[in-house]
């Protein structure tokens, strides 16, 4: 899985996201803001992986969902 890093946001509140690609499809992963209501959120960029917004409480289980998706 490829990870690529820090996307600022033009806001600096909007905090940074991650990206996260393979064959599957690529995900977004934002960092806790304010805009993110202190939480981290998944988005799908490419592929059919999953439908709207998913939030995540920490990191790892962020990632856990990223790598259960994409690998």
């Amino acid at each position: 899985m490829k990870k690529s890093y820090s996307i600022h946001g033009i806001i600096p509140l909007i905090g940074d996201s991650h990206r996260y690609k393979t064959d599957k499809g690529e995900i977004s992963l934002v960092y806790p803001s304010m805009f993110t209501f202190d939480l981290y959120e998944i988005y799908c960029v490419e592929g059919d992986l999953f439908d709207d917004i998913e939030r995540y409480n920490s990191i790892e289980d962020a990632e856990e969902r990223i790598g259960s998706l994409l690998l």
